[in-house]
């Protein structure tokens, strides 16, 4: 299982593939994660997902491989708006994004 063609998701992990000289077997295409958990769970196949998806995972059929590699990042970017008040407690925080993902994260 893997996302629908148009996800940056498939397009990481297609190139992860062909990186590695495989050609998956899609089987099922889908538009939400946690569906393609869900249809692993009861047994009709696997899937490759985001990390946040599988953290909490403990049910007894799911076996989780951490899969790495260059070709399965991905940047993600914080935009505001410069002209827009913001509280202090949101500028606090985004200071903090910014500093954890400065510091290697």
């Amino acid at each position: 299982m893997l996302c629908k063609e148009g996800y940056q998701t498939r397009i990481d992990i297609i190139k992860a593939f062909q990186n590695a000289s495989i050609h998956p077997n899609i089987q099922f295409e889908i538009e939400r994660f946690e569906t393609a958990y869900h249809l692993v769970e009861s047994g009709l196949g696997i899937t490759i997902v985001p990390e946040n998806y599988v953290n909490a995972s403990n049910h007894p059929n799911v076996h989780i491989k951490k899969l790495e590699g260059p070709m399965l990042k991905r940047n993600v970017y914080l935009v505001k708006n410069r002209s827009r008040y913001l509280p202090p407690v949101i500028d606090k925080s985004i200071e903090t994004i910014c500093a954890f993902h400065e510091g290697g994260f």
